[in-house]
């Protein structure tokens, strides 16, 4: 039975964001014999379950590493999984190996929309409350967020939360102006919370700062539930909060730990 799947060289955690795939397995060598031929299978998950999504078919060929993908374009925001099973002969095939999921991210087309505060403001605060159907069980939940921009301060601009435990921090620095966003695995954290608070610090002193993130979540039974930012997120401007103060070494900007928090929770309004 092949082991050790691998999808563009990642085991786990894999978001992908085009249609380039490339599968790779470790052969099973126990009887001495070279693969000769292969099949792949991929499925979809969905409104019914999962679906076949593609077939490879019997593919003659003793190579297991970055086999390409010759199927339909892929949907995005949408999870998918994929194995495989080989033979020597083509007539004796092994056992299909285990199942390797991936996620589908949002391939360039963002269905949120970009919020910050007034122009004026390099800090800002950011929340949102959301109920969750705790009757479903959770299958995967993913938290898609970006930021511009990380090259004024060589900083990332956001720290995400939810219900005040940190999610992460964001996103890596861009190139040739591709703005790279970044995937966060949210599944355990929303198992069994009926109402949730997002939230998130940003601080860019860029002169296009903003903040965009969605929520997906993916039920058991096939529904699921998406939470974009929109113009209902509440937002502070958290500049006399923070008070970041000036650049250190002309590029690196450190603000105090001491918060003043006296105007909080106070002032906030509508992104």
């Amino acid at each position: 039975m092949p082991s050790g799947l691998l999808l563009n060289l990642q085991a786990n955690d894999i978001v992908i964001d085009s249609n380039l795939l490339r599968f790779s397995w470790i052969e099973d060598l126990s009887q001495m014999e070279m693969q000769s031929t292969y099949r792949i299978e991929m499925r979809l998950f969905g409104h019914q379950g999962w679906v076949l999504w593609w077939d490879s078919g019997n593919v003659k060929s003793s190579n297991s590493a970055q086999v390409e993908y010759n199927g339909p374009d892929l949907l995005s925001r949408s999870l998918y999984d994929w194995r495989v099973s080989t033979s020597k002969d083509g007539t004796h095939w092994s056992d299909w190996s285990e199942r390797q999921s991936f996620f589908s991210g949002t391939f360039g087309n963002w269905h949120a929309k970009p919020i910050w505060a007034s122009n004026d403001t390099d800090t800002v605060f950011f929340r949102y409350e959301v109920s969750l159907d705790i009757s479903k069980k959770i299958k995967t939940a993913r938290w898609l967020v970006t930021g511009r921009d990380t090259a004024p301060s060589r900083q990332y601009v956001f720290q995400i939360f939810i219900d005040g435990e940190l999610v992460g921090v964001g996103p890596s620095r861009g190139y040739d102006s591709i703005l790279p966003y970044s995937s966060f695995d949210v599944t355990d954290v929303l198992e069994k919370r009926s109402n949730i608070c997002l939230s998130a610090i940003c601080f860019s002193r860029g002169k296009n700062a903003d903040f965009s993130s969605e929520l997906l979540v993916f039920y058991d039974d096939g529904t699921s539930k998406t939470v974009v930012t929109d113009n209902k997120w509440s937002v502070l401007n958290a500049k006399d909060i923070v008070g970041m103060g000036a650049s250190y070494h002309h590029f690196y900007d450190v603000g105090p730990e001491n918060w003043n928090l006296a105007n909080e929770p106070r002032n906030w309004k509508y992104s």
